[in-house]
């Protein structure tokens, strides 16, 4: 067997990029192989088309590791929206995870709830999208970045940049779809080992939204 496997595979945040879970994925590199990639609009990636659905980015991510010639199956480590892509994943492509580790992450539970406000979700997330690029949001700082350190500052540059808002306002605009989306997909398999860990707080799930579109008794 290949000491390197399983290839344990980071799905990050909203507004996390490759860089993120440094700690961990140093850790973990010690003992196997670690990924972890940027999503269209996302770090190093390409800018976001006008619409996203988590289908495509589960399709992507298969792609993704078709062309790099990654052995499956893969542990999965998802926070945030990348909980939604990592279940979706499973569901389309079972046979290619051995498991999934859920941090903080959203899930398809949460869905209905934000397609029946997906038309406000998405006007806040566009205009908070247009707004970066002029450095608005970077001066509003909505994730109280520090700046007394060179790190701070390019967290801060990274994460109010244009296309992650871009990015989340492409995948508001494909909310009903990934709904749809996930409504046609396969259930996850009852034998799939699951992890998932949680903070007592829903106010960093979806900073900018969690307080008016989520009530915190449906996902505890």
């Amino acid at each position: 067997d290949d000491p390197m496997e399983p290839t344990v595979m980071f799905l990050s945040s909203g507004w996390g990029n490759a860089l993120s879970s440094s700690r961990a994925r140093e850790r973990l590199a010690n003992r196997t192989r670690v990924c972890s990639y940027d999503r269209l609009g996302h770090g190093w990636s390409d800018a976001a088309p006008s619409v996203m659905t988590i289908g495509g980015t589960a399709d992507e991510l298969g792609v993704l590791q078709d062309r790099a010639k990654l052995t499956a199956p893969f542990v999965l480590v998802a926070s945030s929206i990348g909980g939604l892509t990592a279940e979706m994943f499973a569901r389309k492509y079972p046979e290619r995870v051995a498991g999934i580790v859920f941090v903080d992450p959203a899930n398809s539970l949460l869905l209905p709830r934000l397609v029946e406000r997906s038309w406000t979700i998405t006007v806040l997330a566009c205009t908070a999208g247009a707004l970066s690029r002029f450095g608005v949001v970077r001066m509003m700082n909505p994730f109280g970045f520090a700046s007394d350190s060179e790190g701070a500052r390019r967290s801060a540059a990274v994460t109010y940049g244009a296309k992650p808002w871009a990015a989340t306002c492409a995948m508001a605009r494909g909310l009903p779809t990934t709904q749809r989306e996930f409504e046609q997909a396969p259930l996850l398999s009852p034998a799939l080992p699951v992890v998932v860990l949680s903070a007592s707080s829903t106010e960093q799930l979806m900073p900018l939204f969690a307080e008016r579109f989520i009530d915190p008794n449906e996902i505890n």
